[in-house]
């Protein structure tokens, strides 16, 4: 099941490097996006320590978009699957928090499939409102 999901995500990928190719409004606003992130990401990287990271190409960004859009489209059978790599490596702490009743906030921003996030936390049994704009 793995090997088909990525190829399946492989896919994904190419249909959006695809679409990257095409000379469209948004590709350029993605590019002028780019270019005003990265210096302000890298600042706040050298200050906590960390090295600056190499700005991702609007390929990139859109190749991380054909892969979310076929992922949120199989997100089932992605929870579902025994084979799921989603992981949470401070799970132990939302898991203090709901004993203890807090609320947690999470804020993201389109850096990720956050419908692969909300499903995977609604399966490990947290119940959540997700508000976007």
């Amino acid at each position: 099941m793995k090997s088909l999901l990525n190829s399946i995500l492989a896919g994904g990928r190419l249909l959006g490097w695809g679409f990257a190719k095409l000379p469209t409004r948004e590709r350029d606003i993605a590019r002028l996006h780019l270019a005003r992130l990265m210096p302000a990401i890298n600042q706040v990287r050298i200050r906590m320590g960390l090295s600056a990271t190499n700005t991702p190409s609007v390929e990139d960004v859109y190749k991380h978009m054909g892969e979310a859009a076929i992922e949120s489209l199989l997100l089932s059978q992605i929870i579902g699957s025994p084979a799921c790599s989603i992981e949470c490596s401070n799970w132990h702490e939302v898991e203090a928090l709901r004993k203890e009743g807090i609320g947690i906030v999470a804020l993201g921003g389109h850096l990720g499939n956050w419908d692969l996030l909300a499903a995977y936390t609604s399966k490990r049994g947290i119940s959540m409102a997700v508000a976007g704009r």
